[in-house]
Formats: C-alpha cells, sequence, structure tokens
C-alpha cells in the first residue's frame, strides 16, 4: 500500500498535531517513504517544533472489595422452667439439692423467762395490755414566794459624811505609815552608819586605856618585887 508523502508546513507557522502524527508516522516506516517522492528540499537548518501529546492517565487498579462475612446464627439457649408452687419439681433439680445435715445431741440453749413490765407501764400505751392508757392526773407545782422587799432606809447627811470619814481614816493611816517608812528610813540609815562610826572610836579609845592601866599596873607590881627582895 503506497502512502501519499505529508505535505511540509510553511516556516512562518506551527504544523499542527495532524501534520506533526503524518511526518512521524513517514520516519518510522523507512521502506515505504523510500518509494514516496520528495517534490520539495526539507529544511535542515531550521528547527521543527514537534507537540508530543500528552500522556493518557491510566486509572488505577481498583482493590477487591472483601466478600460479606454472613452473620452467625444466633443460638437458642435453653429457657429454665418457670416455678410453680402447685407443681411437683423436676426429678433434676432434687439430685442437684445437697441433703440436709442434721444435727443430733446438740441441745438447744436455755431461754431467760421475759421480766414482769413494772406496774408502771402495765396500763400504757406500749405495755403489752389491751386496754387504754392511764393517764394520771398533773401535779400541781407549788409557785415560790418571792421574799419581800426591804424598804430603803432614809439616810441623814450627817451619817454619810461619818461613814465616808471613817473609810478614809484607815486609807490615811496606812498612807502616812508608807510615807513614814520611805523618809525615816534612810535617816535613820545614815545616822546607824555615823553612830556605829562613833562607836568604833570610842571602843578603840577605851580599849588603848585599859591596856595602858594594865601595863602601868603590871610595871609597878614588878618594881615592888624588885625593891623588896633588894
Amino acid at each position: 500500500m503506497k502512502m501519499n508523502a505529508p505535505g511540509t508546513p510553511p516556516a512562518h507557522r506551527l504544523p499542527v498535531l495532524t501534520e506533526v502524527i503524518q511526518l512521524t508516522a513517514a520516519v518510522e516506516e523507512p521502506v515505504e517513504a523510500a518509494l514516496v517522492e520528495v517534490d520539495f528540499p526539507l529544511p535542515v537548518d531550521e528547527p521543527v517544533a514537534i507537540a508530543v501529546p500528552a500522556p493518557v492517565p491510566v486509572p488505577a487498579p481498583e482493590a477487591p472489595r472483601p466478600e460479606p462475612v454472613p452473620a452467625p446464627e444466633p443460638v437458642l439457649a435453653e429457657q429454665p422452667v418457670p416455678f410453680a408452687h402447685d407443681a411437683p419439681a423436676p426429678p433434676e433439680w432434687l439430685k442437684r439439692r445437697p441433703a440436709p445435715h442434721v444435727r443430733v445431741g446438740l441441745p438447744l440453749p436455755a431461754m431467760a423467762p421475759p421480766s414482769p413490765l413494772p406496774a408502771d407501764f402495765s396500763g400504757s400505751w406500749w405495755s403489752r395490755d389491751e386496754g387504754p392508757a392511764v393517764v394520771s392526773a398533773p401535779v400541781p407545782v407549788p409557785v415560790p414566794i418571792p421574799a419581800p422587799v426591804r424598804p430603803v432606809e432614809t439616810v441623814s447627811e450627817d451619817v454619810l459624811v461619818q461613814r465616808v470619814f471613817e473609810g478614809l481614816e484607815g486609807q490615811i493611816d496606812l498612807m502616812f505609815d508608807h510615807r513614814m517608812r520611805e523618809a525615816v528610813v534612810p535617816a535613820l540609815a545614815r545616822a546607824a552608819d555615823s553612830l556605829m562610826a562613833d562607836l568604833k572610836e570610842q571602843l578603840h579609845a577605851t580599849l588603848h586605856e585599859m591596856v595602858s592601866r594594865a601595863v602601868a599596873i603590871e610595871l609597878a607590881r614588878q618594881a615592888h618585887r624588885r625593891e623588896s627582895g633588894s
């Protein structure tokens, strides 16, 4: 099959997509292109803009969907038989029931007799009697009589003055004693110091005089003995 030679686009414009596809097919088939007669020389120096077709997006493979898992069939549990007071118990229940343990020989604890109720509670509402409660009559409470108030005595002015002086007399005595002690004690201390100094001087003089007399008497005695011995 002989294909017609594709037309060369002019130099002043860009080739379209159909022209580019025709030129590409002519280059890929050299045998058929050799049989085609070229009427015009192909430009070598001028670059030819070739429009590359856009890549066609390839759809991503879909992930396999998981198969639905069938739901487990409901298991019907054995329903317990309702208990009835009139119906007899099933034999399997009687086998499960443990035998009662009977204790033999254990004496029961002795019960203490009930304590008798007091006489005051025999007819009250919380006692065991069924009779009506007996309400005692209210006891009169004696009201204390207040002590009589003494009348206020009228005191004259002279009596009030006398009482005030009697109260102040003791306070004045205490104050005078305290003041006297404060004034006399230092004076007595100074007088005692001077008196002690005078007494010491007199004592020294007396002792000196006594010693002098004793020495003179002893010297006189010794002189008298010497004269009598000679």
